[in-house]
């Protein structure tokens, strides 16, 4: 055997002993398909607005990214100018050797982006937001040529594009529903 397969075959013990460590729940997660409705009722406030800035920062020992996001119109919950939408993995560039941390289903949202956001409250950040279904609560919005908004939707059958009055209309509707 050459010495590059004693390397890989040794790795791929090590990495074959290490998963068998791993307590049971903790080797993979899997993102449930929410519909809409289930979204809007575990949501605690539902709003469109755009992200104005976004930041990386540890909080213990798992990183997360921080975006502010400017409210310009609140469907379900309290009314507030703007919030903090906490989204779990982001980029540390301030270490001796930069790290990135990512995870699977997690939103990525931009400064300028518009969006629609599901929330409930974040246990990592006082008065910060936590996307319901993760990226399935995060839904981008952008503009066509003539000035039309489009969200897009994730997962399953209802995902897609969809214009955003409709999407509006339908969650006002299933909050109207709840009351």
């Amino acid at each position: 055997m050459r010495r590059s397969q004693i390397r890989t075959a040794l790795a791929v013990g090590l990495l074959a002993a290490a998963a068998l460590l791993l307590p049971a729940g903790a080797g993979a997660t899997t993102l449930q398909d929410l519909s809409l409705r289930a979204m809007v009722d575990e949501a605690e406030l539902v709003v469109s607005g755009t992200c104005r800035r976004v930041e990386s920062r540890w909080i213990g020992r798992t990183l997360f990214t921080l975006a502010t996001v400017s409210v310009s119109e609140t469907w379900k919950g309290g009314e507030r100018p703007e919030l903090t939408l906490v989204i779990p993995g982001g980029i540390d560039l301030d270490r001796p050797i930069p790290i990135a941390v990512t995870f699977p289903g997690a939103p990525v949202v931009m400064p300028g982006q518009g969006l629609v956001l599901l929330l409930r409250s974040s246990p990592q950040v006082e008065d910060g937001f936590w996307p319901v279904g993760f990226s399935q609560g995060a839904l981008p919005v952008a503009r066509d040529e003539a000035g039309r908004s489009f969200a897009y939707r994730r997962g399953g059958s209802a995902g897609g594009v969809v214009p955003l009055a409709e999407l509006r209309a339908e969650i006002l509707g299933y909050v109207r529903e709840r009351r």
